[in-house]
Parts: C-alpha cells; sequence; structure tokens
C-alpha cells in the first residue's frame, strides 16, 4: 500500500501501479489487485480502529485511478487467504500457482525462476 489517508471523514487507500496498461485494460487489470487492496484494507483498519470506505488502484501508466470493490466475495475472503499463508508458513510449503497474471511475467513459457524450486 503506498497511501492512506481520511479525507471529508472518509478512509481511503490507494495502491500505485507502474504495470504497462492501456487505458481500456484498466478496470479490468484493477480486478488483478482486488485481493490486496482488501488485505490492505484489513490492515489500515486494525490501526486506525474503523473501517476502509474507499480503495483504489492507480495505474501511473496511463495515469488512471479504479475504485475497487472492498465488499467480502465468497470465492476470495481475505481473512482466508491469510489463514491459508499462515499455514503454508508454518508447514514452508509454497506450491507455484500459475494463472492467468503467468502470461505477463517476463518468463512466461522460459525458465521460470519458481518452477526451479517448485
Amino acid at each position: 500500500m503506498d497511501l492512506w489517508f481520511l479525507e471529508g471523514g472518509e478512509l481511503a487507500i490507494v495502491d500505485y501501479k507502474t504495470d504497462a496498461v492501456a487505458a481500456a485494460q484498466a478496470h479490468q487489470r484493477a480486478q488483478d489487485y482486488a485481493l490486496q487492496l482488501r488485505l490492505y484494507a484489513m490492515a489500515v483498519e486494525r490501526v486506525a480502529g474503523r473501517a476502509v470506505d474507499h480503495a483504489w488502484v492507480h495505474f501511473l501508466r496511463p495515469n488512471i485511478a479504479v475504485e475497487v470493490d472492498l465488499a467480502p466475495s465468497l470465492v476470495e475472503s481475505p481473512e482466508q487467504i491469510v489463514r491459508d499463508f499462515a499455514e503454508a508458513q508454518s508447514k514452508l510449503e509454497f506450491p507455484l500457482n500459475e494463472g492467468e497474471q503467468c502470461v505477463r511475467c517476463p518468463f512466461y513459457k522460459d525458465l521460470c525462476p519458481a518452477r526451479a524450486i517448485s
């Protein structure tokens, strides 16, 4: 998280991204970061003592801010993600999770450093 602030009685967080994303793709790409923003919102709520009202992903290229919905998702629960990570950390088991994000990686279909250790 890059910024959190209180304005007009509302608590907001912003995460800046340097992704090379076209303006037309910004709203879709912001969804890739929704869980990350929900996790940040949980952390800010613990520190601030109140829920975050708004969260934005700000793509520096093309200078577009996209608001991310902080409502809990039935599919991606930030609390469950944290529990799963804590369990993986305690077992030192971090399975490779290939997905759509891999296509944007410079190592895609090449020598992925993560693949070498799995």
